[in-house]
């Protein structure tokens, strides 16, 4: 679909099912849709953009996206710069701090959320492929690497190639809304596997030791590694297992100090305890 003739919109569905499949099947009346036969992961469909769309600029949303009034706009500005690599930030909505989507919540704001300076100091970090512009030729020499894409960390590590490449980003005031907080059982659930995914993926990783060291998982393991640590947090974890994880699911009191212990030794456990 043509804006006077400076956008197009291109909708790549990862071959959603039942309710999403039935709502996403309207945007065809509206935009390019376009329904994979398989579901490939975020890596591959983004890199799919590059097929179907005809741009100098490709912007880049998730499905649960709110944009504020103006987002177009803002961004064509700044595609008049040198910029290559433009990133527009994300909020959290306050109503979704309850007791249901807590830990979704207070995990999200910590790590994705920053004033405009911040993110400008720490531009690596802030980089989020929900809300972002890239130039074509830019995306063609840089893809997603799709064998990294189930770790939930795909977004520090394509930053973290940007950055050993020496290619700047540019962060500017024009957040999206996360339109879909997940309960915190969701979010717990989706965690594990991630982290399970980063075990699997680990022998690779640690072979880039500038790599592991931005990956705020790998930095904390590392570190209790190097301090013989490992039997200890995994004693800790058989101990308070359960009772971390009804406490995450229940919502109240939740601390990211207690989420990131529960992370740490997920990771370890499954790293060298995984047959008790």
């Amino acid at each position: 679909m043509k804006f006077d003739d400076d956008f197009e919109i291109v909708c790549i569905d990862d071959y959603s099912t039942g309710y999403n499949f039935k709502q996403n099947k309207g945007i065809g009346e509206i935009a390019t849709y376009l329904r994979l036969e398989e579901n490939v992961g975020t890596a591959k469909t983004r890199n799919l953009f590059l097929k179907y769309t005809q741009g100098e600029w490709l912007l880049f949303l998730d499905a649960d996206s709110l944009i504020p009034q103006d987002f177009l706009s803002n961004y064509k500005k700044v595609s008049k710069s040198d910029a290559s690599v433009i990133v527009g930030g994300r909020e959290y909505d306050k109503s979704a701090n309850d007791a249901e989507h807590k830990l979704h919540y207070l995990f999200g704001k910590k790590n994705e959320v920053a004033s405009l300076d911040v993110r400008r100091a720490n531009p690596y970090k802030y980089f989020l492929s929900c809300n972002f512009m890239i130039r074509r030729e830019m995306l063609e020499r840089n893809k997603f690497d799709s064998f990294l894409d189930e770790l939930g960390c795909d977004d520090a590590i394509y930053a973290y190639g940007l950055q050993q490449k020496r290619i700047p980003i540019l962060h500017i005031e024009n957040s999206v809304t996360c339109g879909n907080v997940e309960t915190n059982a969701e979010f717990l659930h989706n965690t594990v596997i991630e982290v399970e995914n980063l075990v699997k993926a680990y022998d690779i990783l640690w072979e880039d030791q500038r790599l592991c060291h931005s990956l705020k998982l790998l930095r904390r393991y590392a570190t209790i590694r190097n301090m013989h640590l490992q039997g200890f947090v995994n004693f800790l974890f058989k101990l308070f297992n359960s009772l971390l994880e009804s406490h995450f699911v229940g919502g109240k009191a939740i601390t990211l100090s207690q989420f990131e212990f529960y992370r740490l030794a997920i990771f370890i456990r499954k790293m060298h305890y995984s047959e008790d």
